[in-house]
């Protein structure tokens, strides 16, 4: 069973040797690695080029930058593998028997996702990041069903697919949120998931590439990442994935509360409130359709929900 590794690749030639080797490194050998460079302006391209001189196992396809959506997109076009793994260029699997893992499972379960944990390495701080938030994920092999109540979460490198479910339908061409919009539509076609509670993979923003990584979000990519959670939502058939999706936009509502709070005085900021508008209304109505009741954690828990359930009236 051959797995197809699409890696898109935009400026990042600090970091994709490390995201190859780390796959080179793998004992499980049936694999292609696609990199596929989207408009980089740096040694990237030299580097992947040079490297698929060496191993047969890589192939570099290049582009204008249109953006990770639309380079996946292009790798899964050019995938012959039946299992298909979207790596980020400045990450790397961190279990040289990783591929071996999931191909055991594959065999013996032949799950439609394979989802498991990942190491985050946050400007040197690690921690444990598992592929869900909210309540445990049942461990092994389960029907999708199970997970209710939670939110799986968005990005693409915990995940292993399925070629054959998924298609070019489940891309879209944005730099943000495009992975929220592909997972979803691809747990959509599932009947099933197996959760590998191990980290295989490790999610790296250090000193050297905090460029890539977003710590403020401008009000324009706001509005699309509120459009395309809402567009998700409308394509979305599954009521256990509309709950998901709910449960991200009530995480949404907090994070707009706390910010609102804290630059209160701030004109710009109130400002840039009333350009998103129409945008958080949208969220607003996924959580009244899916009937999403918000249970906060820690202390005044009643104090929350009131400011939450305020928040929603207000601003419908």
């Amino acid at each position: 069973m051959k797995i197809s590794v699409i890696i898109p690749v935009y400026n990042t030639e600090k970091f994709i040797s490390r995201a190859i080797d780390s796959v080179l490194a793998q004992d499980y050998k049936d694999y292609e690695i696609i990199c596929i460079d989207d408009g980089s302006k740096d040694k990237s391209a030299q580097i992947i080029k040079e490297k698929a001189n060496t191993y047969s196992c890589i192939k570099y396809y290049y582009q204008e930058n249109q953006g990770p959506g639309i380079a996946r997109k292009k790798g899964y076009l050019k995938a012959k593998g039946e299992l298909i793994y979207f790596m980020d260029s400045d990450d790397y699997l961190i279990d040289n028997s990783a591929f071996s893992k999931i191909i055991d499972v594959y065999n013996k379960y032949n799950p439609d996702v394979v989802l498991f944990d990942i190491n985050r390495i946050i400007k040197k701080q690690e921690s444990l990041s598992r592929p869900y938030n909210g309540n445990d994920l049942n461990i092994g092999y389960n029907d999708i069903s199970t997970i209710d109540n939670l939110y799986v979460t968005a990005n693409l490198y915990s995940k292993i697919l399925k070629k054959s479910i998924l298609n070019e339908s489940m891309f879209i061409n944005s730099n943000t949120f495009e992975d929220f919009y592909t997972s979803y539509l691809y747990l959509d076609k599932c009947k099933n998931y197996y959760y590998l509670n191990e980290k295989l993979y490790c999610l790296y923003h250090g000193q050297d590439n905090e460029t890539h990584l977003s710590v403020v979000e401008n009000i324009e990519k706001k509005k699309k990442r509120f459009n395309i959670i809402n567009l998700t939502y409308l394509k979305v058939n599954n009521k256990v994935l509309k709950k998901c999706i709910a449960n991200y936009c009530a995480q949404v509502i907090i994070g707009e509360i706390t910010l609102r709070t804290k630059y209160f005085f701030n004109l710009k900021e109130r400002k840039d409130n009333k350009k998103i508008k129409e945008e958080l209304r949208k969220i607003i109505k996924i959580l009244n359709e899916s009937e999403f009741e918000y249970e906060p954690n820690g202390k005044f828990k009643g104090v929350k929900k009131i400011v939450f359930k305020l928040f929603i009236l207000t601003h419908k």
